[in-house]
């Protein structure tokens, strides 16, 4: 059966020298983040993390989210990103009033 694990380190194996992900002016083979991977992965289990455990993240969707998103579930950790969320502005030409953030 394939999962995603599998399927990242086979993509690794296969085409290590292939771009995996891509940011505007940022570009890293499979070989090159699977080592920034496999890093974050031995720090996150250094500090005493367990597949018990989960981590929250606050990040932007970016290749360090991607990154962090790896290194926990080859490490075993549950993984829970938040996302910041933004009050909305009215146009000025709009009639209607935003919507209640609620506090909680």
């Amino acid at each position: 059966m394939l999962d995603l694990g599998t399927s990242f380190f086979t993509s690794v194996e296969k085409s290590p020298k292939t771009i995996a992900i891509a940011e505007i002016d940022n570009e890293i083979n499979y070989e090159e983040w699977f080592k920034g991977v496999d890093k974050l992965c031995g720090g996150l289990k250094s500090v005493g993390l367990t597949s018990k455990d989960r981590v929250i993240t606050l990040l932007q969707n970016n290749i360090e989210a991607a990154t962090m998103h790896w290194a926990c579930q080859i490490a075993g950790l549950t993984i829970v990103p938040l996302v910041r969320s933004y009050k909305r502005q009215p146009s000025k030409n709009s009639t209607r009033k935003p919507p209640r953030m609620s506090s909680s």
